[in-house]
Order: C-alpha cells, then sequence, then structure tokens
C-alpha cells in the first residue's frame, strides 16, 4: 500500500536532453573512503565479483555530437555496505542539465537490499527536483519524498531502488539467461522492470574490442522509453554502452572512455 501526502508526476519535460538521461546516467557524490572496507568474503563468487570497486568514465553521444560526460562508481563504504553512485552532465546550446543519483545498499542473505536512495535533478528554466527514499527492512517500508511530497509504500522482499536494480542486470547477464524482471521502487510507485537477453555483441572502446552481453529494457507502454545495456563479461558485466529510447527511437547513447579497477 502506498500513502502518498501529495500526487506527484513530475517526470522530465519531453523533447529535451534531459528525457533521455535520468533513466540510467545520472551520478558521482561518494561516501569518505576513511570507512572500513566491506567484507566480500563470505558472499558468492558471483556477487565478489558484481562489488569490484570501480570508477568509470563516459562521453554521451547523440547522433555524432558529443553533448556531455557521465561517470559511475562502485565503492564499500562502512559495516558491510556499498554505494553506487552517477553523476550526469551535458550542455546543448543554451541548455545545461545536472543530474545526479546514489544508492546506499547492503547484501542480506545472497540478497541485495537497498538502504537509502537520493537524486538532484538540475536543470535550465526548471526547479531544482531531489528524490529522497529510505528503506526499513525489519518492517518493509520505504519513507520517501520528492520536493514537498511525501510517501510511505509497502514493499515486497525482493525490490530496488532506481539505480540498483542496474547491480541486478549485472548479476544475472551471463548469456544463457533469457529474461529478466525485477522490481523497482521509484517515486512512490512499484513498477516491474523487464529485460531480455539480445544476443552477444564484441564492441570497440578505448579498451580494445570487448564481446558483450545485449540486454534491452521492454518499455512499459508503446511510447514508453526504454534502455538496452551492452555489458562486458570480462570486466564483470561493467555496462561498456548503454542507449536509451522513446517509443522505439534511439534518444541518446553513453559510450564507455576509461575504466578503473579500485
Amino acid at each position: 500500500m502506498t500513502t502518498h501526502s501529495k500526487a506527484s508526476s513530475n517526470y522530465l519535460p519531453g523533447g529535451s536532453p534531459s528525457r533521455w538521461l535520468c533513466v540510467c546516467l545520472s551520478w558521482c557524490f561518494l561516501i569518505p573512503a576513511a570507512f572500513a572496507t566491506a567484507n566480500t568474503n563470505t558472499l558468492s563468487p558471483a556477487y565478489q565479483a558484481l562489488l569490484k570497486p570501480y570508477q568509470a568514465q563516459y562521453d554521451i553521444i547523440d547522433g555524432d555530437d558529443k553533448m556531455g560526460t557521465a561517470s559511475r562508481t562502485l565503492k564499500p563504504t562502512a559495516e558491510g555496505r556499498w554505494q553506487l553512485s552517477q553523476s550526469t552532465t551535458i550542455r546543448k546550446w543554451y541548455y545545461k542539465y545536472f543530474f545526479e543519483e546514489r544508492s546506499l545498499f547492503t547484501i542480506n542473505e545472497q540478497l541485495i537490499q537497498p538502504l537509502d536512495y537520493h537524486s538532484i535533478t538540475k536543470r535550465s528554466f526548471k526547479d531544482d527536483r531531489v528524490i529522497e527514499s529510505q528503506f526499513d527492512w525489519q518492517k518493509n517500508q520505504e519513507l520517501g519524498r520528492q520536493n514537498n511530497s511525501t510517501w510511505t509504500l509497502d514493499l515486497p522482499n525482493a525490490v530496488y531502488d532506481h539505480l540498483s536494480y542496474q547491480l541486478m542486470v549485472r548479476l544475472h547477464a551471463t548469456s544463457d539467461k533469457r529474461k529478466q524482471a525485477i522490481r523497482v521502487s521509484y517515486k512512490g510507485e512499484l513498477t516491474q522492470y523487464i529485460f531480455i537477453n539480445e544476443g552477444s555483441e564484441e564492441i570497440e572502446t578505448p579498451l580494445g574490442k570487448l564481446k558483450t552481453v545485449v540486454w534491452s529494457q521492454q518499455p512499459e507502454y508503446q511510447h514508453g522509453k526504454s534502455i538496452t545495456m551492452w555489458l562486458a563479461p570480462e570486466l564483470g558485466f561493467v555496462p561498456i554502452k548503454i542507449a536509451q529510447y522513446r517509443g522505439g527511437k534511439l534518444e541518446g547513447t553513453i559510450q564507455l572512455k576509461t575504466l578503473t579497477w579500485l
């Protein structure tokens, strides 16, 4: 059950470069690294590979034009917790856009559990937008806020925030798996994201030619937006390339520029 204090459906406006950026690219601040390193020794080999700390830099491409940059970082924090963070910056003519999100999560009985989600959007000619969620797994409940609107949402056991769901795509992205269904909580609503394995593809990168497994999200409705992710098995299925579509039309792509293991 979801309880809202005010209706809120403040999606990004159509027609602007921001419309294809908020799903997957929106990234960066880190909790200081002075905390104790999370212990992965008790986790399965798949989780140990998934949680290998890294930082990746990307170019944002619209057609043949570079229109911005993005970064992504996965690092351990304190008390067995991890943080995945992303930031995106674009400039196109008079338009400026910045989006950042981060997800703090833990691993409980081989299950990713989000604890805290935060995002901020800054764009030309619009007010800033802040979204925050705290997850209480003893009560199976989420408390969330978008600017002045708040909500309380009852949760099933396996649900992910707007960023941590991508870890689940990576975790199950082996070439022999055909389909993934992932429950995601965002803006006080539960949605099921469906991803389909489109097969393998070799793509050129600054790191050389890499074999990738291609996973495409099915849009929720005919003209909805969706993403396709190219994940490299030899790099722990880190995203090498991500494209966003709306109504089947390509809106933009991010491409890996550098990858550093931390």
